[in-house]
């Protein structure tokens, strides 16, 4: 069991230190570590794609009420719409907060506008 515990220690701290050395080369940015702006920049997008993903609903009712036709129709169409773009804007932001740690896969979901704020 000791043995076992020993080795799990070692290979989480190898997959823990491996994405975090990965972007160490240099490259463009004059010696910055690409792999960690790049999980910033996701991290970010993440959590604000979380946390406005609840704005998606009145905005869209919004647009709909500017619309033409009877108004119950209009609204009840933008909460239907809005609902369905928060739950695609609240998905989006949490792959993002996943693939983030994920050396590569940095760009996400695609969501029109990529953030609301």
């Amino acid at each position: 069991m000791k043995k076992i515990s020993v080795l799990l220690l070692i290979l989480s701290l190898a997959f823990v230190a491996t994405p975090a050395l990965a972007g160490e080369h240099g490259g463009e940015h004059g010696g910055s570590n690409m792999y960690l702006d790049q999980m910033q920049t996701t991290l970010v997008r993440g959590i604000k794609n979380v946390v406005g993903a609840v704005a998606e609903v009145p905005m869209t009712i919004q647009e709909y009420h500017e619309g033409t036709g009877r108004p119950v129709i209009r609204h009840l169409a933008g909460t239907v719409d809005g609902l369905f773009r928060m739950v695609v804007r609240f998905g989006s932001g949490a792959w993002d907060l996943v693939a983030a740690l994920i050396p590569g896969h940095q760009d996400g979901m695609p969501v029109d506008p990529e953030t609301l704020f």
